[in-house]
């Protein structure tokens, strides 16, 4: 499947390179996403996706979100007109594009669905199974699923019978045994039958992670209750009582607990005994995202140890800094932690989950990637492998990684160029420096002083004669801000020139509101520079709750200052009235940022 999965990508991606303008035109691929229904291709405007024999199910823009479900069969897809529904694997509708809003399907083959402001259940064909009642609806899990009724919840069975009534504020249904339900701000334990275990007396259930799930337990169970802490067990009596301890953090993948007394830390086991006493100054995971929880940080007098969960060993504390960086794919495809570690003498290296020195304590830095790492000598950045072999001689000034592209920017005193994962150079030093294009395939560079944009191959987009370029335009359009001369305008990521620069300044609203100046007046412009609004005007400003209301894409009124009036503009009419109500001109033209 991979070998098919990886010769069809290909494919595509040769397709798009000998077809540039349709690459350019109509999309990037900015990620990819396998699974047993094929590949799916993920661009700025949509999403491409091809079954297993690399036949073309849907094409860029045709579908906004997409994702596989291998087990039914199905694919979940969202239409432009943001109604969802699934395909088979043939791309034929299974379920209608109907529905608002459309989950997952659970064991029982049940799916939470929305429609006409309503949520229900429905099976792989569509069929309604639970009626469309219900003002929210999660998903069904271990046969119950948590539903909001009449402004209340309650818990459902497969069947649409109550097992825990609609009568509470809150309920909490995660993937262990129990539920979580919360009356006047306390908290009780059900079982998944509906029964309720405890009374509601607890302020808080701290839960923790248990793979890609969130349970309360993992051995033991916290809880806070007027302020103190216990664990539970999972019979929910306490093997820890309120109290014993000021301050404990929630069980993790090794069935250990983090607690602190009197400013002191330690490690208790399931049986509340203790692994490590109290007496560090602080006891935390190495990392708190991403991996398995395999390393606690012990740190004591300003220097710090790290303990195995595994295995239990610690190392001496000869360390200043300890942390996980990232993932290392090893050759047998399965993945190693790998943490960045600083000693005493301020050295850096990388260690694994085992604590074994991977990199050695050598460097003033380093940045583990694959298949290199960013290293750094004094100030001199190198790129070596992780046989802590020199790939890139430590000349540079700076080196960035180009994440989604797999590419290394190498910048020394006077030039830069750009590196693949393979060593090659794709694109020569001849600029002075290199700046990725976020979310684009593109670069900005700099030669003599002058800006300009290229692709990796070294092919031209923007000519190198601006001032400055944006490389990510927050809220802008897809596009670059680029200055000449002390002139500002567009230019669209293919090299169309959209605003010439010939303003004094900018302020993209929208597509179709573009607010600039010209000879110290203001005026509007589309984004293909047809004028909105006449250079006439001492300023203008839009309502930002309007337009942000709308997503960012469309603002109806369009205030203007014209001497000492206000004037508000309507552009579906189009009218231009006067504005006499203060709070409005201070809302806009005042309070404005």
């Amino acid at each position: 499947m991979k070998h098919i999965v990886k010769t069809y990508i290909l494919l595509l991606f040769s397709l798009l390179v000998s077809s540039i303008g349709y690459a350019q035109e109509e999309n990037d691929i900015i990620y990819i996403q396998e699974g047993e229904w094929g590949v799916i291709l993920c661009g700025e405007r949509g999403y491409t996706w091809l079954n297993n024999q690399g036949d073309t199910i849907f094409g860029f823009g045709k579908l906004l979100e997409i994702s596989g479900d291998s087990d039914l069969n199905l694919v979940l897809a969202e239409k432009p007109n943001r109604k969802k529904g699934c395909f088979n694997m043939n791309g034929e509708i299974a379920i209608p594009f109907i529905y608002d809003k459309l989950g997952g399907f659970a064991k029982n083959g049940l799916a939470c669905a929305a429609k006409d402001g309503k949520y229900g259940y429905i099976d792989k064909e569509g069929t309604t199974v639970i009626p469309f009642i219900y003002d929210d609806a999660h998903y069904f899990r271990k046969g119950m699923a948590c539903v909001k009724y009449q402004g209340k919840y309650g818990c459902l069975n497969a069947k649409n019978e109550w097992l825990i009534s609609p009568n509470y504020s809150e309920i909490k249904n995660w993937n262990d045994n129990w539920v979580l339900v919360n009356k006047n701000d306390k908290w009780a334990f059900y079982d998944k039958s509906g029964k309720q275990r405890t009374n509601f007396c607890y302020d808080k259930v701290i839960m923790a992670s248990k793979g890609d799930d969130l349970v309360c337990f993992n051995g033991l169970g916290l809880v806070v209750k007027d302020g103190k802490f216990a664990y539970l067990n999972e019979k929910l009596q306490e093997v820890v009582p309120l109290g014993t301890f000021d301050s404990a953090l929630p069980f993790k993948e090794y069935q250990m607990g983090i607690v602190e007394k009197q400013g002191k830390w330690g490690i208790i086991d399931s049986l509340g005994h203790f692994i490590l006493p109290l007496e560090y100054d602080k006891i935390d995971y190495v990392s708190d995202y991403g991996s398995d929880y395999e390393l606690f940080s012990l740190k004591k007098k300003g220097h710090i140890a790290v303990m195995s969960a595994k295995t239990k060993e610690k190392t001496e504390p000869c360390f200043l800094t300890f942390y996980e960086s990232n993932r290392r794919v090893l050759e047998d495809g399965t993945f190693q932690n790998v943490y960045i570690a600083q000693n005493l003498e301020n050295e850096y290296g990388c260690m694994d989950g085992q604590l074994n020195i991977v990199i050695p304590f050598e460097y003033s830095e380093i940045k583990p990637l694959d298949p290199f790492l960013i290293a750094a000598h004094g100030l001199s950045y190198g790129l070596i492998n992780w046989q802590n072999e020199i790939v890139v001689d430590f000349v540079n000034d700076d080196i960035y990684y180009c994440q989604f592209d797999d590419l290394y920017i190498l910048t020394g005193d006077t030039q830069a160029y750009i590196m693949d994962a393979k060593g090659n150079v794709l694109l020569p030093d001849k600029y002075e420096r290199i700046h990725p294009v976020i979310g684009r395939k593109s670069f900005v560079v700099k030669m003599q002083d002058k800006v300009g944009v290229v692709m990796k191959d070294g092919e031209q987009i923007i000519p190198c004669e601006y001032d400055s370029i944006s490389s990510w335009w927050e809220y802008g359009p897809s596009a670059h801000y680029v200055v000449k001369d002390k002139k500002v305008g567009i230019i669209d990521y293919i090299g169309k020139v959209l605003l010439p620069t010939e303003y004094d300044s900018l302020d993209y609203v929208t597509k179709d509101v573009v607010i600039v100046t010209k000879d110290s007046k203001y005026g509007a412009v589309d984004i293909n520079n047809r004028l909105v609004l006449p250079f006439e005007y001492n300023d203008i400003r839009f309502d930002i709750e309007e337009w942000c209301a709308t997503g960012y894409e469309y603002v109806r009124y369009i205030y203007v200052r014209k001497d000492k009036k206000y004037y508000k503009y309507d552009r579906e009419t189009p009218i231009m009235e006067v504005m006499l109500q203060k709070s409005i001109i201070d809302k806009i033209f005042k309070n404005y940022l």
